[in-house]
């Protein structure tokens, strides 16, 4: 997405998520993680808004994966949240 590096990433996902969870014409999911990693089978937060996503750990809030586009490839049982 064109950050420099991890921390201008992160901020940007963290800014992303804040200013979003409350947006009314955001979409939010919630679902498992079968992906690789220690994340698997962890409930995750998808934030979905203009054509970008923010998948977010739900117990620890971790950021999992901040995108252009709305595939949440590596996600399971996902259910509309709003």
């Amino acid at each position: 997405m064109g950050y420099s590096n991890k921390k201008e990433y992160n901020e940007a996902a963290i800014n992303f998520a804040k200013e979003n969870k409350s947006n009314p014409n955001a979409q939010i999911y919630e679902g498992l993680w079968n992906g690789k990693g220690n994340q698997n089978g962890d409930l995750q937060i998808v934030i979905t808004y203009n054509n970008r996503s923010v998948i977010i750990n739900k117990e620890s809030g971790q950021i999992i994966d901040f995108y252009d586009g709305t595939d949440f490839l590596g996600l399971i049982n996902l259910h509309k949240i709003r």
